[in-house]
């Protein structure tokens, strides 16, 4: 299904995205811990790897398909050297250039983006990403504060959450809208992640509001820098 935000002012004008919650949550496993740590490890990793995904009831309330390992497609940058999987049931590449991808969601909410460049300055290029989101789509843009730990393939990173009103091309209706925005560094390049969807107030979907923040999880944890 087309999203139901259109196109975003093409790319790379602005990072698409998604996802919210904290993010990483597969890293979270602490530097101690010998042999404990290794078995939570694994068991964590099998855990997002089948995961389900779940369907929203707005959309319908039939049994949600899971991941299945091996069963992830893999976009990989040429230029930069990453790859990003994801589940083909709930994202499909958007568009793409030498520096990134964006995926959007499969039921039309919303969209998550990479984006590479070369550097280390975090702050600057989540500015970037900030400053790239089209201002006649996206207004009443607010920060809500830091994504606590922010991460792109376990890299540690920093970034920033906001709210919003995503606007329709017929400049009429506008939507409730999450918004994250991150950036991790590693040998000279920084990989941006930017995320949007409609806001939820989910529990499940907290602290950040995103409707899709669990499925962002997948390709944000898993993607894979240069040399890893």
């Amino acid at each position: 299904m087309a999203s139901q935000y259109g196109p975003w002012g093409g790319y790379p004008a602005a990072p698409s995205f998604g996802g919210g919650q904290k993010v990483g949550r597969g890293r979270m496993l602490g530097v101690g811990g010998g042999a404990l740590a290794v078995i939570v490890f694994v068991i964590t990793l099998i855990a997002v790897l089948v995961r389900v995904v779940p369907t929203p009831c707005s959309r319908g309330c039939g049994p949600a398909g899971g991941l299945q390992v091996g069963t992830a497609q893999v976009y990989t940058n040429q230029k930069w050297g990453y790859s990003v999987p994801y589940d083909p049931s709930v994202f499909s590449i958007g568009g793409q250039n030498a520096d990134g991808v964006t995926l959007n969601s499969s039921d039309g909410n919303g969209s998550i983006q990479f984006s590479a460049t070369s550097g280390n300055n975090v702050n600057g290029a989540n500015q970037t990403a900030l400053n790239a989101l089209p201002s006649s789509q996206f207004q009443g843009v607010q920060q809500i504060g830091p994504v606590r730990g922010a991460e792109v393939g376990l890299v540690d990173g920093q970034g920033t959450a906001y709210s919003g009103q995503y606007v329709d091309s017929s400049g009429i209706s506008a939507t409730p809208i999450g918004v994250v925005i991150f950036s991790a560094t590693q040998n000279g390049v920084t990989i941006t992640v930017t995320a949007f969807s409609s806001a939820s107030n989910d529990n499940a979907d907290g602290p950040y509001g995103l409707s899709i923040g669990q499925e962002l999880d997948f390709p944000v944890t898993f993607a894979t820098w240069k040399g890893q």
